[in-house]
């Protein structure tokens, strides 16, 4: 296999880092022969994954996924970022989202609009900073 043939295979399998891909991507833009390759190889990477058996996935693979959308773990992303914002410690803020997946509510406003649910809760006594008034 030539380098060519290399790099338009891991390009096909998104493989490529930056400065190569943009590289590949010149090439393909200037060269029909090589956009036809590409499609060959495409084909026949699709042709390997039809003919693949599905592997078992190794239990701590499964269970990692599973935990990334677990409903408490869904807005871990956001804990930061809503502690900067609220002046809040991010265990607070863990506490706060928490009450989001709970089955009572009672700290939950339920407006006239259907749907809607508001949560009232308290920033820190220097919330909101002076630069956000």
């Amino acid at each position: 296999m030539s380098n060519e043939d290399s790099q338009l295979l891991e390009y096909a399998l998104g493989n490529l880092a930056p400065a190569e891909l943009a590289d590949v991507e010149r090439q393909l833009e200037r060269s029909p022969d090589l956009r036809e390759q590409l499609r060959e190889v495409r084909a026949l990477l699709g042709t390997v994954v039809e003919c693949t058996e599905p592997s078992a996935v190794r239990p701590e693979v499964r269970e990692r996924l599973l935990e990334s959308v677990r409903q408490e773990s869904a807005l871990e992303g956001f804990v930061v970022r809503l502690a900067e914002l609220f002046d809040l410690g991010v265990e607070r803020i863990r506490d706060i989202l928490k009450s989001t997946h709970e089955e009572r509510r009672s700290d939950w406003e339920r407006p006239p609009a259907p749907g809607v649910e508001l949560l009232h809760f308290a920033g820190s006594p220097q919330w909101p900073p002076p630069d956000r008034l």
